[in-house]
């Protein structure tokens, strides 16, 4: 354990061998979370977009979780549709 300080901006500084075991570099992106009062770093290997993909499931109604990525984008795509055909007509 490394005692470390937050700074009047609320930042951190992570000590240089957590980054080395964690195999971070210098620009790379990690996650954060919190456990109760811990915090939980998970460097981010390949795309953001798929590590962030499992943390949206609890947002996800149980009856839409079962239902394939091109149904949910077919889905999205008309929600999305409607919501600004909704938009252009409430403007006119």
């Amino acid at each position: 354990m490394t005692l470390v300080t937050t700074s009047s901006k609320n930042q951190v500084t992570i000590p240089a061998a957590y980054l080395r075991d964690l195999g971070l570099k210098p620009g790379e992106h990690f996650l954060i979370d919190n456990k109760g009062k811990e915090l939980i770093f998970k460097p981010i290997k390949g795309s953001i977009v798929d590590e962030l993909a499992g943390s949206l499931e609890k947002f996800i109604p149980a009856d839409k979780k079962k239902i394939s990525i091109e149904k949910a984008i077919r889905l999205a795509k008309i929600m999305h549709a409607k919501e600004l055909g909704a938009k252009l007509n409430s403007d006119h």
